[in-house]
């Protein structure tokens, strides 16, 4: 239920069955079109061929893909699988690859560089998607706007993150219709988003949850924020805003596209705050630079006048604990300010 950091230390090694400090720290390293074309082919090749099939991602296929069909935009396709090792061998397979590539690019209009923004992510995928939200843009300019997503801070905000995981998971994930899990995610993103604390993130699944077995809904909670939140939630958030931002220049709202808010960033951070991002980016943790914020004159502060505010803050006065007060004094440079010793005066 605490937040820690610090040193990891390895308690009876010597008794340990396996000893991993002492395996070879070199790995072989296959490149992932490689491993792709040579060992999951069969898999490659359905990704590319049937777009429309209705199955879960499998992320480092659909990556292939993405980057197979940047090199056939870019002319060197060829070139690149000649470099395969045993491209004799899988000459046919390699050539039937090819052709595919080429196929699936006629329904692919979105620009490389879009594409290549989210590139764990099904081209045919993202050009779904796009379709989506074009169809929705081009009605109008205000459908257009109802689309992008809210920030934070907004009133609307779980109600739009949940429709903007919902068209995700729909069009990008093919889960089924009847899934609710956009809106469990889009409360827990933005709980995380405006900066609740983990500890209470946790407090919270403890009491709805059922399992009476509290270390395991910690640990599952532990696992929500880090891999559902923090990556599979930044990259649904990542492609959207992407394809957004392409389908508002396409219908005449180039200006709009450039003010999107900043979600994936939020996701990542765990901050939306102004201030609260500016403290962080002096290196301050996420728990330290929250629990300032309260302080700061203003939630909407630079950088500058962040750090500015935070060296003449009294932060000794804001109840923090030792560690996060070290943090400070750090970005800071200067020493703790002692307090007068009572008993001497």
């Amino acid at each position: 239920m605490k937040e820690f950091q610090g040193n990891i230390f390895l308690i009876d090694y010597d008794n340990w069955r396996k000893k991993p400090l002492e395996q070879p720290r070199d790995a072989i390293v296959v490149p992932a079109v490689e491993a792709g074309i040579l060992h999951k082919s069969a898999d490659l090749l359905r990704v590319v061929e049937r777009p429309e099939s209705q199955r879960k991602e499998i992320d480092h296929v659909d990556a292939v893909f993405g980057r197979l069909l940047h090199e056939y935009f870019s002319g060197d396709l060829s070139k690149m699988l000649k470099r395969i090792p045993f491209f004799g061998e899988k000459e046919t397979e390699i050539l039937v690859l090819q052709k595919a590539i080429a196929e699936a690019a006629l329904d692919i209009t979105l620009p490389a560089g879009v594409l290549r923004i989210s590139p764990n992510i099904s081209p045919h995928r993202q050009q779904a998607l796009y379709q989506r939200l074009h169809s929705v843009a081009e009605t109008s300019h205000e459908a257009a706007k109802a689309l992008i997503p809210k920030h934070p801070s907004d009133r609307e905000a779980y109600q739009s993150y949940s429709e903007v995981l919902e068209i995700c998971h729909k069009v990008i994930e093919g889960r089924p219709d009847d899934s609710r899990l956009h809106r469990f995610l889009a409360l827990i993103a933005l709980f995380w988003m405006r900066g609740k604390p983990l500890p209470q993130i946790i407090q919270n699944q403890l009491r709805r949850s059922t399992d009476p077995d509290r270390r395991r809904v910690i640990r599952h909670t532990l696992e929500l924020v880090e891999k559902r939140v923090r990556y599979q939630c930044v990259r649904l958030f990542s492609c959207y805003g992407a394809i957004l931002a392409e389908v508002l220049q396409n219908v005449g709202l180039p200006d709009t596209a450039k003010s999107l808010p900043s979600i994936p960033l939020f996701l990542e951070l765990g901050a939306s705050d102004k201030t609260t991002l500016s403290l962080m980016s002096y290196n301050l943790s996420r728990a330290t630079a929250t629990r300032l914020t309260p302080h700061a004159p203003s939630r909407d502060l630079n950088p500058e006048q962040a750090l500015e505010w935070l060296h003449r803050a009294p932060v000794e006065n804001y109840r923090l604990p030792a560690l996060l007060l070290e943090e400070i004094y750090e970005v800071r440079g200067d020493k703790p300010v002692e307090k007068p010793n009572n008993d001497a005066l």
